[in-house]
């Protein structure tokens, strides 16, 4: 009978903690950025659980559980000092110390009777649980939807702290990542990185904006210069792809993409790009499956519509292939590559001149289109020599 009362202790005790703890965050959250706090209670961030509360500072997202030791605070403000950040993640441990310490010197932890300690002892066990598990600094084995991992509040307190210093480098270079000014955004996150500031999410966006710059040999680089160093996620295994296709390297490409879907089976831009590397090596049957799946996650997704598309003619299914390319253009009718999959369609029919007026169109929507130059060249040859 005790073993059932003191496990109902424990899990109304693992609830109790997890709201003191996530408020510890909010509230000086709320006060310090003015702006709302997000408080997830049972889950790491999932909006789908079945209870949500509003109130003017607070969003509130329960997901019962019999024992539950599952918490997140979110901030809405963006752009945040490091001391306002540093301030209101360490007041989520604090609370949890707080609450430990109060129980123990005000409620009977230590009495002979064990149904009297039964309740205190249970949250005093876990109020000092959740305080060591959080104020050591680590990173997780909790994967977030997107592959990447959860930090302990002491892992994310030693990051800011060795940000500190470089504050201003540190805004700027976020500022020019959301003004798609990838270059230099990526020049300010490696600087920061050569600082050994080894910090993950800074890693991530170097690698996306030295990626969105086109500087792909630099991205290869900084991977393999960090790797041992950094825990990759879903996201940093498909950019790493990316860079590895437009270098060549297409199979590599293939195995740091399939990295990803270790990490995040539903990452369906790392399902279009393995299907695209294939296509490369013109494995054209190959591809087509992991466009399929591709299109099954993202029905909206442009591009594997124009891969598939493109897979399709060469291998004989021009029709299939035609069908694709016509609703990738419908998503997307500004997207360079339907029609340069167009062209392909019409040089396969002979008509040259409708292949140069699609392809002409691709290169002034995007003049680095892959192939782009060389099927231009050879439709211009085409049409010459009525072939």
């Amino acid at each position: 009978m005790f073993l059932i009362y003191y496990v109902v202790s424990v899990s109304i005790a693992f609830f109790i903690n997890v709201a003191v703890h996530e408020f510890g965050h909010a509230i000086p959250m709320v006060l310090l950025t003015g702006k709302k706090a997000e408080v997830y209670l049972g889950s790491f961030g999932n909006k789908k659980s079945p209870f949500k509360f509003s109130t003017r500072y607070f969003d509130i997202w329960i997901k019962p559980r019999f024992i539950m030791g599952a918490g997140l605070c979110k901030a809405t403000a963006t752009k945040v000092s490091i001391k306002k950040q540093l301030i209101y993640i360490a007041c989520g441990p604090l609370a949890s110390l707080l609450l430990a310490c109060t129980i123990f010197l005000f409620f009977p932890v230590l009495s002979p009777d064990l149904q009297k300690r039964a309740i205190p002892l249970a949250f005093f066990v876990a109020s000092a649980a959740f305080f060591l598990v959080t104020v050591i600094p680590h990173e997780t084995n909790i994967l977030m939807p997107r592959g990447n991992r959860l930090n302990s509040d002491g892992y994310t307190l030693k990051q800011l702290w060795a940000l500190r210093k470089y504050e201003k480098e540190y805004f700027e270079a976020f500022d020019y990542y959301l003004a798609k000014d990838y270059a230099k955004a990526a020049g300010l996150l490696v600087f920061l990185i050569d600082k050994k500031i080894q910090i993950r999410y800074l890693f991530s966006h170097a690698l996306s904006a030295l990626c969105l710059a086109k500087q792909h040999a630099r991205a290869i680089e900084l991977h393999d210069r960090v790797r041992g160093h950094v825990k990759f996620t879903a996201d940093d295994y498909c950019n790493i792809g990316v860079a590895r296709i437009r270098t060549g390297e297409y199979q590599c490409a293939i195995e740091e993409l399939k990295k990803s879907l270790k990490l995040h089976p539903g990452h369906y831009i790392s399902l279009n790009n393995i299907g695209y590397a294939l296509t490369l090596m013109k494995r054209f049957d190959d591809s087509i499956p992991y466009f399929d799946k591709c299109i099954s996650l993202k029905p909206d997704y442009v591009y594997a519509f124009n891969n598939r598309g493109y897979a399709k003619m060469q291998t004989g299914n021009l029709s299939d292939g035609l069908d694709d390319i016509k609703k990738s253009m419908e998503l997307d009718d500004k997207n360079a590559y339907a029609y340069r999959n167009m062209a392909v369609y019409f040089m396969k029919i002979r008509s040259n001149d409708k292949a140069l007026d699609f392809l002409y169109k691709a290169k002034a929507l995007d003049e680095h289109t892959d192939m782009i130059d060389e099927l231009i060249s050879e439709a211009e040859l085409r049409k010459t020599s009525n072939y």
